[in-house]
């Protein structure tokens, strides 16, 4: 479908739909996608989204939150479950792509890099926990200047909910010895709740949890789930023989604006909480017209703001619901670092067992 300048995927009942810019199996590079794609193709992104909404034949399509259906689509349907809705259905998609051999084990590790590197860069969860997020998505909508103000107190439940399936099924695989794990509670889950049962309820699903796993997650629940408190993901990441190593860009110029591309205009998407931007006033959807009087593009933009040395004061011109402003904004430290995952060369053989019955490719296929 090329209907739209951006990704998109959508499950229906008995259907799904996935919006790609572009014909489909193109292998050119991911240009202006979301960070998360940064050194991935096309291609990998296609792959992604199936991905993601085939495995919604199993999340949301038949297990699912009791207030997800059937339900009355002339009002707002509240619940606090769509990090496992959409956050577990993302974990499993990129899984599957592992297991099915689609990605090789570089494309693995540097999608969760890049993950990881949005999770620590933007500070909406220190705010807004994964329930809340999941409870408060009827605050904001898609393509909305709401949806960029609110990230800087929300982080989307998508790559938050990702990241608790990660931690949780490392966790599971290495106190259970790899004799359990996340795919056990999603069968249980199926099995209690699938369709055409009533959903699960917020106790029935930390119930199930405890029940198939034999752990106590009463912690990580108030810690991370109803909490803010910061994911240890290098922690669970070590169970597996997962090295992480962070990257330092304090040299390099910030801004704290993340932009989409719309007609090659740079329109801001968010603003990061206490970033030079957030305090000089600017907000979701300003669209950057100049900088210091050079005319700026989304193809340009980065490449103008970055040629600034750190503490320099740019001024920038900016369009707002039809006025034009400008706006004067210090260029600060790069305040967020990139990673890089790696097999650690010191890895136990334990932590090498458990990576790779977590990674062991389905039948007939082999991973690389």
């Amino acid at each position: 479908v090329d209907a739209r300048a951006e990704y998109y995927g959508l499950e229906h009942l008995n259907s799904t739909s996935i919006g790609m810019p572009h014909r489909l199996g193109d292998l050119s590079s991911a240009g202006d996608v979301a960070p998360v794609y940064a050194g991935l193709t096309r291609q990998d992104i296609d792959l992604e989204y199936a991905a993601h909404e085939y495995f919604h034949l199993w999340n949301v399509k038949r297990i699912r939150p009791f207030a997800l259906g059937p339900f009355d689509y002339t009002r707002e349907v509240y619940t606090t479950g769509l990090w496992i809705a959409e956050g577990w259905t993302d974990y499993y998609g990129y899984l599957t792509l592992r297991r099915t051999g689609q990605w090789p084990e570089w494309k693995w590790l540097r999608l969760y890099a890049n993950l990881l590197a949005e999770y620590r860069k933007y500070s909406g969860w220190k705010f807004r926990s994964a329930s809340q997020a999941s409870f408060d998505t009827w605050l904001w909508s898609y393509g909305s200047g709401e949806q960029g103000n609110l990230g800087r107190t929300f982080f989307s439940y998508y790559p938050h909910g990702n990241l608790l399936a990660l931690c949780m099924d490392l966790r599971i695989r290495s106190e259970r010895k790899n004799q359990c794990s996340l795919d056990e509670v999603m069968l249980a889950l199926l099995q209690r709740f699938g369709l055409p049962k009533p959903g699960f309820t917020e106790a029935q699903f930390w119930q199930c949890v405890s029940d198939v796993t034999q752990l106590d997650w009463n912690d990580f629940r108030r810690q991370f789930v109803e909490g803010t408190e910061p994911l240890p993901v290098e922690q669970f990441l070590a169970l597996a023989g997962i090295a992480v190593d962070t990257l330092s860009n304090a040299h390099a110029p910030y801004l704290g604006v993340s932009v989409k591309n719309q007609n090659n205009q740079a329109v801001i998407a968010e603003v990061a909480e206490a970033s030079p931007a957030a305090q000089a006033g600017f907000e979701a959807d300003d669209r950057l017209l100049a900088c210091d009087d050079k005319a700026l593009t989304f193809d340009n933009w980065q490449e103008v703001v970055q040629a600034k040395p750190v503490g320099t004061k740019i001024s920038l011109l900016i369009a707002r619901r039809d006025r034009i402003r400008k706006l004067e904004v210090t260029l600060a430290a790069q305040p967020a670092a990139s990673f890089e995952f790696s097999i650690s060369e010191t890895a136990t053989a334990e932590a090498n067992t458990l990576r790779a019955q977590w990674w062991q490719p389905y039948a007939g296929r082999e991973t690389k």
